[in-house]
């Protein structure tokens, strides 16, 4: 059973769905069973938080972070290029300077 919030689209039991992120190969599903608060429904819309059975994929296939797509719809990066603003220290930010060999945190959503 994979948990979580749907953000946008609708998904209905029977779908054909692909799990992506944390894996460098997306993985192909079908909705089994659809469940909310421990009653069971048809389809599932923007902000619902669902509970979705899928066929084949075993609990430890599924982690903090993964996504549910339509096949072929996204695709997950390891590498990307990004523009950030780093906060002072007045603003609540770091009171230490940063060292060759830092490597910031990045929190983008549930992904870490």
């Amino acid at each position: 059973m994979a948990t979580g919030t749907v953000e946008q689209g609708q998904c209905k039991i029977g779908d054909e769905v692909t799990l992506v992120g944390i894996k460098r190969k997306p993985t192909g599903s079908q909705i089994l069973s659809i469940e909310a608060f421990k009653k069971t429904l048809e389809s599932a819309i923007p902000g619902d938080s669902v509970g979705l059975l899928l066929k084949g994929v075993l609990k430890d296939q599924v982690s903090r972070g993964m996504c549910i797509t339509a096949p072929g719809k996204f695709i997950c990066n390891r590498t990307f290029k990004a523009q950030i603003y780093v906060l002072k220290t007045d603003e609540g930010g770091r009171h230490k300077p940063f060292f060759t060999g830092y490597r910031p945190q990045c929190f983008i959503r549930t992904a870490d």
